[in-house]
């Protein structure tokens, strides 16, 4: 079950980038990353985005082996929501995801 969990978000993790709703950043265009707490997939970090000079802040996922079909969920979950309210000022505004 676990495993379907991780082959399902796999997919949609292929399918989001393929149709350009992600946008994929590479990991060594982040520089300068600094953590600034743990959440429930790992640490919160801080860096610059080589390619626009910009500070962002980003999930490092930690002991990915070990996430259980929800807790995946549960992130997809919440990447879905950002990419929804893309527009909202008031929301956190998802970049893409890097690997």
């Amino acid at each position: 079950s676990d495993k379907l969990h991780k082959d399902n978000a796999n997919k949609w993790i292929e399918n989001a980038l393929n149709s350009k709703e992600v946008k994929f950043i590479p990991f060594n265009q982040l520089i300068n990353s600094k953590n600034l707490t743990t959440g429930g997939f790992g640490s919160i970090m801080k860096a610059t985005w080589i390619t626009t000079g910009t500070c962002i802040v980003y999930k490092r996922l930690t002991n990915t082996q070990s996430i259980k079909g929800s807790i995946l969920d549960a992130f997809i979950h919440e990447l879905k929501i950002h990419l929804h309210f893309d527009f909202c000022d008031r929301i956190v505004r998802c970049f893409g995801i890097s690997k």
